[in-house]
């Protein structure tokens, strides 16, 4: 088996943190996404399978730290590392063709393998054992990650026949269709997987008319009507949603409740004088070398390493890495790294790296 991870896009939907890092890289209950993810993916592969990164977006940092991350992962993972070009630039940010051709640049690694693909902004609270599991089981040429949601209009969608395998699969349909909607991965045999990634490889030989991109979903499709298997894999537990700043911060909450916060490591940090005359009220994330003192910490809230927080009030929010925010009050807010914030009552703010924001109004 490989691994096939596409994370070459810019993420337009987490503006204004994908300014300065790809959204891979965005922390979420103190740690990037990623992590999250190759954590789970540990899990359910060998030692020594292959993953094939396709980057693009700010691809230098995101090869530096996934290697860096394997190295710590004691080199858990082959890793390969390819580069998705893009199409043209849109608002100083350049765009692609599409997670389908993506995926075909995985071709080399790939034929007549299996491929599991999976996409960094969906994750698993567990992991994806019973997904490969099933698929095994059943004799499946495929199988996808599905669950049902409420708004199936912002994903792929499945309808099934009686015996529960795949007829049809719609890319996010404008009428309804389904609420079984494909999350975050599927897994593609190598009985088909030399057809899926020629198909693939065909399409991205296709021009695109202005505006669409090529996606691997009418991909699927052409291998259904040629009679492929494609099961399903319905998740009993919960997929968390990375795509969007208002999930971004579900994801974050149901994190800290499934890693539930250190109370060894909040003893440690007011016995060393950094948790003073505060409240800290669980579940939390707490980085490494914070100060928090005269304020409540808590509930749903991570903060990132080196931040300062004085007399603040902070629920369900993430805040980054060396953060120094004074006389702040938010919820349901995300702030990058380097922020500064002074004199502030506000909630669900959205405030990328490196920003400054001082009222001279003391609160």
């Amino acid at each position: 088996m490989i691994v096939i991870c596409p994370i070459a896009g810019v993420g337009s939907y987490l503006q204004p943190f994908v300014v300065s890092k790809p959204k891979a890289l965005i922390k979420v209950a103190g740690k990037p996404i990623i992590a999250h993810t190759l954590e789970r993916i540990q899990q359910v592969v060998p030692k020594g399978t292959t993953i094939v990164f396709i980057v693009g977006y700010k691809k230098r940092l995101l090869i530096e730290y996934i290697t860096h991350l394997n190295e710590n992962m004691d080199n858990y993972f082959q890793l390969e590392f390819v580069e998705q070009e893009s199409c043209g630039m849109h608002n100083d940010k350049p765009f692609f063709s599409g997670i389908g051709d993506a995926i075909a640049l995985a071709k080399p690694f790939a034929d007549n393998k299996d491929c599991f693909v999976f996409f960094s902004d969906r994750l698993p609270v567990n992991n994806y054992t019973t997904l490969l599991q099933q698929c095994e089981s059943n004799n499946y040429d495929g199988i996808i990650n599905v669950q049902e949601v409420d708004d199936p209009e912002n994903y792929g969608v499945c309808v099934l026949d009686e015996h529960q395998i795949v007829q049809k699969i719609y890319e996010k349909p404008t009428s309804f269709i389904s609420k079984l909607s494909i999350q975050g991965a599927f897994l593609i045999k190598k009985s088909i997987s030399k057809r899926f990634m020629d198909y693939l490889v065909e399409q991205a030989n296709t021009p695109l008319i202005p505006g669409e991109t090529h996606s691997y979903v009418p991909i699927i499709q052409r291998l259904i009507n040629e009679g492929a298997k494609i099961g399903i894999h319905q998740m009993k537990q919960k997929m968390l949603d990375f795509g969007s700043l208002d999930k971004f911060l579900e994801g974050n909450q149901e994190l800290l409740e499934f890693h539930k916060s250190s109370l060894e490591k909040i003893k440690k940090l007011k016995q060393k004088g950094k948790i003073i005359n505060s409240t800290i009220i669980s579940p939390v994330f707490l980085g490494d070398d914070v100060f928090i003192s005269s304020s409540v910490i808590g509930p749903n809230t991570s903060i990132g390493n080196k931040s300062k927080i004085n007399r603040c009030i902070l629920s369900n929010t993430v805040i980054g890495d060396n953060c120094d925010l004074s006389n702040f009050c938010t919820d349901s807010s995300i702030i990058g790294d380097f922020v500064t914030l002074e004199n502030m009552i506000k909630n669900r703010l959205s405030i990328g790296d490196d920003s400054s924001i001082v009222s001279s109004k003391n609160i």
